[in-house]
Formats: C-alpha cells, structure tokens, sequence
C-alpha cells in the first residue's frame, strides 16, 4: 500500500488478525480463521480502506463445512426370512453405497417415497443353517469419508454355547427364546 489505510473487520467470532493477537505490527497482514465444526459453509468479508478517500477493497474469507455422514442405525439383525430395511443418511456430501461385489444376498432397493436420503435394502432369505453378515459402506464420492453399515441375517440353525451346566433354561428365559409350552430337561 501507498496509502494511510484501514481495515474494517467482519463481526464473527471465527476470523481474528493476527498482528493484534500478537503485538505486532506489519503491512503484511495474517489473519487466523478457526476450524469450521459447522455443517454450513460460512463466510465474511473483511474490507481495506483508505483513510482519506472512498477508496477501498474486499477480502471475501470463504470457509467450508465440516463434511458428514450421519447413519439411523449401524447394525441390523434381519431375520432368516429376509425382509427390507430402512437406513436414514444425513449428509451434506455427495455419497453412494458399496456392498462387497461378491455379496449377492443383499441389494440396494430404490425407496418410492419421496423422503430424501432414505435407503432400502432387500434381504433374500438365509436358506443355510449360518448366519451371515455384511459391511456395508456409505461413502463420500469427493473426500472418501464414509460411515460403515453392519448387517447380520440369521440362519436356520440356533446355537448356543454356556459355559457351565444347568444354565439353558435361565438363559433361554433371558433372552426370550424359549415359550410357556417348551420343557428343557436339564442334564449335569
């Protein structure tokens, strides 16, 4: 500058001037923008003027978001019949959906509602007697950011292992798997 300037700061709380934070003085001018743990993109302008004259120029500080994906649920347990489950996404990325291209026992569903960010997935019938499990990756197209979505479906076969003898029947009342009309015979 060859002129007697100003600077007329923006009013926000997340850019501050260095030189004054620090003591110092300088026409090189730094200015410290704090980390943005917004979800919306923010900016501020800041202007140099000079002190007499109409003259001036605008800074404009642009600062993005911090970039998310935001899943319902993470874990699922879909029963041996299969079915269809529904994940809400709440984002402010572009992302899309990876399932392990080896995986053919789940597949993405197009939603007919009109509720923005809602997934589907259809879950075939587990016809073997293991449970069986997939991650499933949501992922920012741009960043690589993603969220991991755990699926589990049942298979025909239950098993249950105790540690000690003669606890089948508490456990099973525990865990709700077993109906008045059923009679465990408890052997040491």
């Amino acid at each position: 500058s060859n002129i007697d300037f100003g600077v007329q700061m923006p009013e926000v709380d997340w850019i501050s001037d260095e030189a004054s934070s620090r003591g110092m003085s300088s026409h090189t001018l730094k200015y410290i923008v704090a980390v943005n743990e917004t979800y919306d993109s923010r900016s501020a302008e800041i202007v140099f003027y000079d002190k007499n004259s109409d003259l001036k120029d605008t800074l404009k500080v642009n600062q993005a978001q911090k970039d998310a994906i935001v899943i319902s649920e993470k874990n699922f347990n879909v029963s041996r019949e299969g079915g269809t489950i529904e994940v809400k996404v709440n984002t402010n990325v572009d992302f899309e959906v990876q399932i392990p291209s080896d995986v053919t026992w789940i597949s993405q569903t197009e939603s007919r509602s009109l509720t923005e960010h809602t997934l589907y997935f259809k879950v075939d019938e587990n016809t073997s007697d293991e449970s069986r499990s997939v991650n499933i990756t949501i992922i920012n197209k741009d960043s690589r950011l993603n969220e991991t979505l755990v699926v589990t479906q049942q298979g025909d076969m239950l098993i249950i292992k105790l540690e000690k003898s003669g606890f089948l029947e508490t456990f099973l009342e525990k865990e709700e798997l077993i109906s008045e009309n059923m009679e465990i015979e408890n052997n040491k």
